[in-house]
């Protein structure tokens, strides 16, 4: 610490109080994915989304203008940013808002969907991806399958079925409902079922991985920030329309591929029939029908995902301001006056 001579300021390592709390507010409103919420900004909108489509609220704000020439003012960019229609840029705010509004759903229909990430009979009661149901001498199995994880459930109704399963590694989870996991690590049954065994085992190879489900979560946060970047004339430029759109055709694809993989193995291709053998309190030995139906927590996956087309369809639909189809001049040294258009403005 140091004080400056002839005066009663107290220069901290350097730095006057009023510096020091500008460098600290600029550090703030320059956090990632929320600082420039409360910043100072010049963007003209009078309504409360200047807060989120603003000068800080710009990704890579300050060194955007350095790297224009690669993120923002190449040809390519450029020609994204420019397609649209004029209805598009009349109606923007209404259709960013909208987007964002879609996401939102989205990304509440995903989080339905992780419940299938559960391995517990509770969780993958409610969030199976995949339901199926046989009876075995008057004792009904039913089957929850979800991501990574399948569980069997006896709900015993007579004494012997009660016997045969406590003799099993099946868990009573009380009501007298006693269920069993399989995961990638085991396929195991206790009904000398080889084909119980080849479903378990058909379907763990699925291509739906843990890791996939639980980002497509975490990017609906910054896919939502890209609409609200854009609802302004200000707020928006080519980078996040380039942004929006390709991320938009990468997640759709790579959900639909995911689905569909999931989809092949873990329901379209399950048998109708199965053949058991029961030994013990419940001998039984056939073949026996079985029936399977979709959750509704895969259902809310593919809603997502579906919706996500509506995103990619708004982005598509609005052009950027007509300012930023031309490259950035080199004149321009101030983020703020390009995404003004050319003009100087005030801060608000």
């Amino acid at each position: 610490f140091g004080s400056s001579s002839g005066s009663k300021e107290t220069i901290f390592f350097g730095w006057s109080p009023d510096s020091l709390r500008k460098h600290m507010a600029n550090v703030i409103y320059n956090i990632p994915c929320c600082g420039g919420f409360c910043a100072p900004t010049v963007n003209p909108e009078e309504s409360c989304l200047k807060h989120v489509s603003n000068e800080y609220t710009l990704p890579a704000s300050g060194v955007y203008l350095k790297a224009s020439p690669v993120i923002e003012s190449n040809f390519v960019c450029r020609s994204c940013g420019r397609f649209g229609l004029q209805a598009g840029r009349d109606f923007r705010k209404p259709l960013m808002i909208g987007a964002a509004a879609v996401n939102f759903l989205g990304c509440i229909l995903s989080i339905f969907a992780a419940m299938g990430l559960a391995s517990s009979y509770g969780g993958l009661m409610f969030g199976h991806w995949v339901y199926g149901e046989i009876t075995i001498a008057d004792m009904p199995l039913k089957m929850y399958l979800g991501v990574s994880s399948r569980v069997l459930a006896v709900e015993c109704a007579s004494d012997d079925c009660m016997s045969f399963v406590s003799g099993t590694d099946f868990t009573d989870e009380g009501d007298n409902i006693y269920a069993k996991e399989q995961d990638d690590e085991t396929c195991s049954n206790s009904f000398g079922s080889d084909a119980i065994i080849g479903i378990c085992e058909e379907c763990k190879d699925n291509q739906y991985s843990e890791s996939t489900l639980i980002l497509g979560v975490i990017t609906y946060w910054p896919t939502m920030l890209t609409n609200f970047q854009r609802s302004t004339e200000f707020g928006d430029v080519n980078c996040q329309k380039f942004f929006g759109i390709f991320t938009g055709l990468l997640g759709i694809f790579m959900s639909l591929s995911a689905i569909s993989a999931y989809a092949d193995a873990c329901y379209s291709s399950l048998p109708t029939s199965i053949d058991v053998a029961v030994e013990g309190d419940i001998a039984y030995t056939g073949s026996i029908d079985i029936s399977w139906s979709m959750g509704g927590c895969y259902g809310c996956l593919i809603a997502a995902t579906f919706l996500k087309l509506i995103d990619l369809a708004i982005h598509i639909v609005v052009p950027t301001p007509p300012s930023r189809h031309e490259p950035i001049g080199s004149d321009v040294t101030d983020i703020t006056k390009y995404m003004a258009g050319g003009e100087v403005l005030d801060e608000a």
